[in-house]
């Protein structure tokens, strides 16, 4: 039988050069196979020759490209043994010249884009991989139009948060909003008396947002006098008035102070013919009073001045005796 000698170097085989074959051998990258027969008293055959390429195998994160709450740990691997993998973080591209070589599981705390290849001597390197991995964190807290405080009279506030197609959910009754429990918010939210707003923002694939919080206090406008305090010579009728529309006016003539409970209601103008100090204070449902407001009248009618008798017959000379009336 013929014996073949072959080469594993890609120098061609010969009586002095090669490896005579006995039995099958491994071939774990790229080689070039070549070998001839030869058998004494034959001429040798023609040298034969084949080529082996071996192409590693892309490499897998562990956590698919996605949308995530929060930061994920990512592991690496190749299905090709005795590789090394190498990745990037700052959207270049990796290559055996480039790259962190990958050793430990990689975080990722924010949204990242990661490629990655895998390589080993004598193997075509795997393709680039990527994957792109969204870290949202939680909905920006929502913001309200109007700041806490005191106001005279309603209106709207408007409700906002980032990113704007958030859904944002609010109560009015103190409650803690949720996605169970609240008010979609859809338009302006109309302020018509004291209340605290409470609001939460959510979104998916996001952590909601933390409970905004905003207290409005609606405040009855103070109670105007007409005529104004002052000094008069003659009895004033008082009117009584607040800014604030559907208001009711209590006060008291006494000095004491007027509320709801202790005072008079007002309903019509108040009749001063005498000193006197007028206190009133605004109500109205769910708002706040208003501060007190005083008049002091100081009333000063003179006395009636008595006419000048009459004496008949006037003065004069007179030839008889009179009669005076």
């Amino acid at each position: 039988f013929a014996a073949i000698r072959y080469t594993l170097d890609g120098t061609t085989p010969n009586a002095d050069n090669g490896s005579l074959y006995t039995t099958p051998f491994l071939v774990d990258q790229h080689t070039v196979v070549k070998a001839y027969a030869f058998q004494e008293h034959w001429l040798d055959s023609e040298v034969a020759q084949v080529e082996y390429f071996f192409v590693t195998s892309n490499p897998v994160l562990s956590i698919p490209s996605g949308i995530y709450l929060y930061p994920q740990s990512i592991s690496m691997a190749s299905a090709t043994p005795e590789t090394t993998i190498r990745y990037t973080l700052d959207g270049s591209d990796p290559n055996p010249d480039n790259g962190i070589v990958y050793d430990t599981p990689v975080t990722v705390n924010t949204s990242t884009t990661i490629k990655a290849i895998a390589y080993r001597d004598g193997w075509i390197t795997s393709q680039i991989v990527t994957y792109t991995y969204v870290i949202n964190g939680p909905v920006s807290n929502p913001v309200f139009s109007h700041p806490a405080g005191d106001y005279s009279a309603p209106f709207n506030v408007q409700i906002s948060a980032f990113p704007s197609n958030a859904a944002i959910y609010y109560t009015t009754d103190g409650s803690e909003p949720s996605e169970t429990n609240g008010t979609v918010y859809a338009a302006a939210v109309p302020i018509t008396g004291n209340v605290v707003l409470k609001a939460r923002a959510y979104l998916t694939n996001w952590l909601p947002s933390n409970v905004s919080t905003v207290g409005y206090n609606l405040v009855v406008g103070p109670v105007s006098f007409n005529p104004p305090a002052g000094a008069y010579t003659a009895a004033q009728s008082v009117s009584l008035a607040s800014p604030t529309p559907g208001a009711a006016i209590y006060y008291s003539l006494d000095g004491s102070e007027p509320t709801d409970t202790a005072g008079s209601l007002y309903s019509e103008p108040i009749d001063i013919d005498t000193d006197a100090t007028v206190r009133a204070r605004a109500y109205l449902t769910n708002w706040t009073p208003s501060a007190i407001s005083q008049a002091n009248y100081d009333i000063n009618i003179p006395l009636p001045v008595v006419d000048t008798p009459q004496i008949l017959p006037a003065s004069g000379v007179y030839t008889s005796v009179q009669t005076v009336t």
